[in-house]
């Protein structure tokens, strides 16, 4: 079977055509995967909002009281005067964050309701300003959830 150059050349055509059309697809995917970066996450909520889960009642905390500000004719305090160090645990409240002594003073002696946490007496309480969920927007349309907080 002879062969003329013509049909080698253009059976040769052909097939660098496909290698060229395979190539440059591989390509193009390469680069869109490439170029492809998750969406970060944009956080709108406010500044310096805690997350309710630190108070967690099983985890033990320290705690030391210590003056910030005093009136002039106090003989007995001053600013920057210091208490003693205590282990508390925290309560939630819907208005409150208690902190509450974590032990007994004495082994046994002030009476426990049998819960899991002991709650001696409150040290300390902070008011609670206002309380809010963080949730993701979505698009009303689709329902799918996007990347605002």
């Amino acid at each position: 079977m002879n062969s003329s150059p013509i049909a080698t050349q253009s059976r040769k055509g052909v097939i660098t055509m496909r290698q060229f059309v395979l190539s440059a697809t591989l390509l193009a995917v390469g680069l869109a995967l490439g170029c492809a970066r998750d969406v970060e996450l944009i956080d709108r909520t406010q500044a310096n909002k805690v997350e309710k889960s630190i108070f967690d009642p099983a985890q033990e905390w320290f705690f030391r009281a210590t003056v910030v500000g005093t009136q002039f004719n106090q003989g007995l305090l001053f600013e920057g005067l210091e208490g003693e160090m205590d282990r508390i645990r925290w309560r939630i409240e819907k208005d409150r964050l208690i902190a509450y002594r974590s032990y007994e003073w004495l082994e046994g002696a002030e009476q426990t309701t049998g819960t899991v946490h002991f709650e001696g007496a409150p040290v300390a309480v902070f008011a609670i300003l206002e309380h809010f969920d963080v949730q993701r927007g979505y698009n009303p349309a689709t329902g799918e959830q996007d990347n605002v907080l």
